[in-house]
């Protein structure tokens, strides 16, 4: 069967949801704006369905149409009815079962980030694997995001490396990071990067690593996830602090005054219905509505309120891990 193909039962209708995964879905190919949040539709799927673990932290969907689901024991690769699994016991370039980051290039390559087990690329049936020997910063792989002219960006905990035409840079707070442990990397619609560190936010620019300057507010702070939405504005996450909004060098911050209770947010999101959505450890899943934002929690039938990732498939399904 082709990957989410429509026969049998309709991503595009039908949700997914467990311990590890929900899918928020509509009729259309897009999340309708104006409904409820709990007008959208899910199900529920377990381990007993072929996830190999329930703690979800990483997902990603390759030109093919599989998507691909990182958990704390292996890699799932689902194709809208089974769970195939990859991990130490049947992929030699897996040394570790915990998968903290997943991407896709632009040529199609899956890229894997293991918990101390370092870099996986998965390219026409084959993996290889990267580490400190090949010249990676450190083998806790946190983040990754692929840049078409940069190269592979990669944020891990103990520096920023960058992966282009088979060598790797590396930036730790030796070379301007303003720390060495990388939650988040963000390439922005300019070209600009930046790096959310333990302390502080950095950019990456001209080959070279700095301190952001313009963020002096946030110097200190933990800054757990960076997004920029399709009005260009970044948004910031300082965890426990605080959501800012940057605009033209102003920071605006988001609390519980406009409806978010819970400020530590792991990943933010905006679907192509123009929905911005905030996934948070603890709270449950929020969107933004006229300004303000509105919580689904386990209340309105949410299976579980920590999420850690969320993914939009080719579809308009908007997948959270948990």
């Amino acid at each position: 069967m082709h990957p989410f193909s429509r026969h049998g039962w309709l991503l595009t209708h039908a949700g997914l949801i467990a311990a590890a995964l929900l899918t928020l879905s509509s009729p259309s190919s897009a999340l309708d704006p104006k409904k409820n949040l709990r007008q959208y539709v899910h199900e529920v799927y377990s381990m007993e369905q072929g996830l190999p673990q329930s703690t979800v932290q990483a997902l990603a969907q390759t030109p093919d149409g599989y998507l691909w689901i990182g958990t704390q024991e292996g890699l799932a690769r689902f194709d809208g009815v089974r769970f195939v699994t990859f991990d130490k016991s049947n992929t030699e370039a897996i040394s570790v079962n915990d998968v903290r980051s997943l991407a896709v290039d632009s040529q199609g390559v899956l890229w894997i980030g293991l918990t101390g087990g370092g870099l996986v690329s998965y390219e026409r049936g084959a993996f290889k694997a990267y580490g400190r020997k090949d010249g990676l910063v450190d083998e806790t792989v946190r983040r990754l995001e692929p840049s078409s002219s940069h190269g592979l960006l990669i944020g891990t905990s103990g520096g920023f490396s960058v992966l282009k035409d088979g060598r790797f840079t590396n930036f730790t707070k030796k070379q301007g990071l303003s720390w060495d442990l990388v939650n988040d990397v963000l390439e922005d619609r300019q070209g600009r990067v930046w790096i959310a560190t333990n302390k502080g936010l950095s950019r990456y620019e001209n080959g070279k690593v700095f301190k952001e300057p313009t963020t002096a507010r946030l110097d200190d702070a933990v800054i757990r996830s960076v997004y920029q939405d399709a009005k260009g504005r970044l948004w910031i996450n300082a965890w426990k602090e605080g959501l800012y909004q940057w605009v033209d060098g102003e920071l605006w911050r988001f609390g519980a005054e406009q409806g978010l209770d819970n400020l530590m947010i792991p990943w933010m999101h905006e679907d192509r219905g123009g929905n911005f959505w905030v996934a948070s450890y603890g709270g449950g899943l929020y969107r933004l509505e006229s300004g303000r934002f509105v919580a689904y929690t386990e209340a309105d039938g949410l299976t579980e309120n920590s999420l850690l990732v969320l993914f939009e498939d080719r579809e308009g399904n908007l997948w959270a891990g948990a």
